[in-house]
Parts: structure tokens; C-alpha cells; sequence
């Protein structure tokens, strides 16, 4: 099945290139490219010209508004199933029933603390850290195939 191509002229932008859908992961994606795009401009200007800038409104707050509303599911939903896998051990304390299922790094987040806060800031900077990683990783794939590619014309 084909999907409909977009009409030319009406397509709305992002913060690089066609936005995608608004809602969902749509919005997630296109709050998380915008929060990075924010955080460019930021790195341009002179060490403490931003906040001069961004004396009245920050314009991290939108973006991180949508991408909390993705994330904290998820986090909340780690954490209770954390505690469901809790059990009282015979010292009366809390242990952690360890299930031979394979964990994320989510799971491994939520076993580590119960620190909302912590666990988010850290799932997003891999988040970050693992954008960059897989734009590099494609474009220089990109770069050895076409040098590839050139070079068995020689």
C-alpha cells in the first residue's frame, strides 16, 4: 500500500525540515529536535548572551513540556512495576526480586534510584547522546559507500 505524498506547499515546519505529526512519538520527536535546535542557538551566542535573550520566556519550556509528557509515562510505569517485583525480605527490609527477564536500561535506571528527576535527566541525555551517535554512525556510512561507489569507476 502506498502512502499519499504530502501536497506540495503544505507541509509544516519544524525546526529542521517537514514537522512530523503532532501528538504521540510525532510530537515527542519534533519537541526533542526543537529542544536540541534551542540548545544550538544557546552554544552560538556569547557564554551568558542567552539568558539576556531568553530573559522573559524560555524557550526550553515548550519543548521539554511535550517531551516530560512522553517520557514520565514510562518512567512511572517502570517504577511500578519496580515495586511490584519488590519483596520483604527475611531481614524485613525491601529487596528487589530479580526476574531473569532482560532489562533496559529504563529497568536499569528505576533499579539504580527512586529519583524521578535523576532517572529522566539521565534517559534523556542517552537520548541525546545516542541521536548523535546514530547520525554519525549513518553519515559516514553514507561517505564509504559513495567513496565506494566512486572508486569502482577508477
Amino acid at each position: 500500500m502506498l502512502l499519499p505524498l504530502p501536497r506540495s506547499g503544505s507541509a509544516t515546519l519544524g525546526a529542521r525540515g517537514t514537522a512530523t505529526n503532532e501528538g504521540g512519538y510525532g510530537g515527542f520527536a519534533q519537541a526533542f529536535d526543537q529542544a536540541l535546535a534551542n540548545l544550538g542557538k544557546r552554544m552560538d551566542t556569547s557564554v551568558y548572551a542567552w539568558t539576556m535573550e531568553e530573559f522573559f520566556k524560555d524557550t526550553q519550556e515548550e519543548p521539554m513540556k511535550v517531551i516530560s509528557q512522553f517520557v514520565d509515562p514510562m518512567i512511572q510505569g517502570a517504577l511500578e512495576a519496580k515495586r511490584r517485583n519488590m519483596i520483604t525480605g527475611s531481614t524485613g527490609e525491601k529487596e528487589f526480586l530479580d526476574s531473569t527477564e532482560e532489562r533496559t536500561f529504563l529497568d536499569h535506571l528505576v533499579h539504580s534510584t527512586d529519583d524521578v528527576q535523576l532517572i529522566k535527566e539521565q534517559l534523556i541525555n542517552v537520548m541525546v547522546a545516542a541521536r548523535d551517535t546514530v547520525g554519525e554512525l549513518l553519515s559516514f556510512s553514507t561517505i564509504q559507500a559513495d567513496v565506494r561507489f566512486l572508486n569502482s569507476f577508477y
